[in-house]
């Protein structure tokens, strides 16, 4: 099944986030992504009930980190908190039943990219066991692809994480991979060229169930700007839609970052019916 909602609270929802999955189902929508983008704000109470809640509604739930994480600081401190951070986000997560952590890693900084590369390996690893200490192995640690160069998470580099740490799946940003290349995804070809690099790297199962963030998006040649509506069309959403849908993937994830949100994501909804993907 293809699990569509958005990142964060509706926008045509007006009561309590935490009492937004019903709203979710009502409309049509079966996933939503709890933002804990500025703060972790929600108690393990809070956590539990949510779960229970979503379970009930039949809505995904996935989880994203603060922004203020840089596994590859040249700070010992920064890297500690950002741990910290990532590891809070998990155990509430688990608490949910969420499916996904994702986060930003960092940034390369006057580092050379594969230097950056083998810190936050380390550094996830540490991360991994951590959790596995708790007993917590139901939420996957999700580093995001992101949309400017001097950012950390190419798809080879993401790819090559889960590879070598278990427990690690990287969440697909279209948006960001587009503006990340000044404008990748173009054609069919351009997001199944993509799907088939993935493939070959994690394999089938990885592709046909990835979890994703999409959203147009507003770049230049240093990478992503701001988010825009699907009506910007760039990325075209239909494109990504068909790519799909001759890939032959049908139990992913697409957490919508558009600015109208929850409406893009019924949009994305439409868009997937009309090229024969079914529900």
């Amino acid at each position: 099944m293809i699990k569509l909602g958005p990142a964060g609270k509706p926008i045509g929802f007006k009561g309590n986030f935490l009492d937004c999955t019903l709203y979710l189902k009502e409309i049509g929508l079966n996933a939503v992504e709890v933002q804990f983008v500025r703060q972790v704000w929600m108690n393990e109470k809070q956590a539990i009930e949510f779960g229970e809640k979503a379970k009930v509604n039949g809505i995904s739930v996935s989880v994203h980190a603060p922004y203020f994480i840089n596994l590859c600081s040249e700070k010992k401190e920064v890297i500690e908190a950002s741990k910290e951070r990532i590891l809070k986000s998990a155990r509430l997560a688990h608490l949910m039943h969420a499916s996904h952590v994702v986060f930003h890693t960092g940034f390369y900084g006057k580092l050379k990219p594969q230097d950056v590369y083998v810190i936050v390996r380390e550094n996830l690893k540490e991360i991994i066991n951590r959790l596995r200490e708790e007993k917590i192995k139901d939420v996957l640690i999700s580093p995001e692809t992101m949309g400017n160069e001097t950012k950390f998470g190419t798809v080879s580099e993401l790819t090559s994480l889960a590879l070598e740490i278990k427990g690690i799946s990287p969440t697909i940003d279209f948006a960001h991979i587009h503006s990340r290349y000044n404008g990748m995804f173009k054609k069919e070809e351009d997001y199944i060229n993509m799907f088939e690099k993935i493939e070959k790297a994690l394999g089938k199962n990885y592709i046909k169930n990835f979890h994703s963030h999409f959203t147009c998006v507003n770049y230049n040649e240093k990478g992503e700007k701001n988010h825009l509506p699907l009506s910007a069309k760039d990325p075209d959403f239909e494109l990504l839609a068909r790519a799909m849908k001759k890939y032959g993937i049908d139990n992913c994830t697409i957490i919508s970052e558009s600015p109208i949100l929850e409406k893009d994501s019924l949009e994305m909804k439409k868009v997937l019916e009309k090229v024969g993907v079914k529900f």
